[in-house]
This record gives structure tokens, sequence and C-alpha cells, in this order.
């Protein structure tokens, strides 16, 4: 599949700041994007805070979405994955599966994490891209994501790197 992934740069917030406010995307995502006056210096702090690595996910050569790392522990060797599809004609093509998986691995064999937690909104589609990528469900975080008036639950997940060696096994021979 032609999905590749590069570290973002200050060039890159014009393009991604659209999909991040988008009211539609912004729902799923952490409540700081849900603002359509966030300034491209906002997000640029944001995005490039020494505890994260986010990266801008090519179809084609052509940027469709975001995934990225948060919170990296270098010590505690863990993280927490996101990832958002900004433009909306790409859905469906496993674009961000791809993009997770190769940032997962990115996390795993050159940053040496060893544990990776990611979260969804109930209800949320990306549940079952987590699930098929070997992550866990570990619990539900209650009422705690407020979406159109109403308090939605979080549910939680998490990989360690055996979990990963497990699925890149089988996926490596895919060509993915």
């Amino acid at each position: 599949m032609p999905v590749t992934i590069r570290e973002i740069t200050h060039n890159d917030i014009k393009i991604i700041r659209p999909w991040l406010i988008d009211k539609d995307n912004a729902k799923w995502l952490d409540h700081f994007f849900d603002n359509d006056t966030l300034r491209d210096e906002q997000i640029a702090l944001f995005f490039f805070f020494k505890y994260k690595k986010i990266f801008l996910v090519l179809y084609k050569n052509i940027p469709v979405g975001i995934v990225g790392l948060n919170s990296i522990d270098h010590v505690n060797r863990s993280a927490e994955l996101w990832s958002l599809l900004g433009e909306r004609a790409y859905r469906k093509k496993g674009i961000i599966k791809s993009a997770q998986y190769q940032i997962l691995k990115k996390a795993f064999y050159e940053l040496h994490v060893h544990s990776i937690t990611a979260w969804v909104v109930d209800g949320n589609v990306m549940k079952t891209g987590l699930e098929k990528l070997n992550f866990k469900t570990i619990g539900r975080q209650r009422e705690c994501h407020l979406i159109d008036g109403v308090l939605k639950d979080r549910i939680l997940f998490d990989m360690v790197k055996e979990d990963f060696d497990e699925i890149h096994r089988e996926l490596s021979g895919l060509g993915t």
C-alpha cells in the first residue's frame, strides 16, 4: 500500500490545521482541538513538544492525515498513540491502520518503547482498527468525553512489544 509517514514540519501546520478544527474530526480528539480560533502557533506548541513525535500521513504522496505518539517516557519506555484521517475521501482504505503500524514499528524498534496506550470514544470506528493491530482492551473511562452535549465513555487500550511482535510477523509478509 502506498502509505508513508514522515515527521511533520512547521510548513505542514497549514495543511493539518483544518483537519484538526473540523467539528466532525475534533469531537473525537482531545478538546484542545475543538476550537476554530486555534492559531498555527498553538498547534506548533502542541506538536513540537519534546515528549511527542507527530507524523504526516501520505497516501500516494498526498497528505491525508496525521499519526503521533504523545507522552513519550524514555525512562518507563511508554507512550500514547493517536491518529486522525483528515481527508474524508480517503476513509475505509486502511490508510490509518498502515500509518499506525508504521509508527508502532518506529516506537518499538527505534525508540525502544515497551508499552503503548491508546483510547477511542465509545462508538468511534477506530476501535476496530486498534483491535486489528493487536491492541488489547484494558478498560473504560466512563462519561469523560463530551460530544454534542452527551458525555461518552472512552475505551482504553494498550499494547506491549510482544503484542506488536506478533502482529509484525503477520503483517510484514503482506508488505504493510
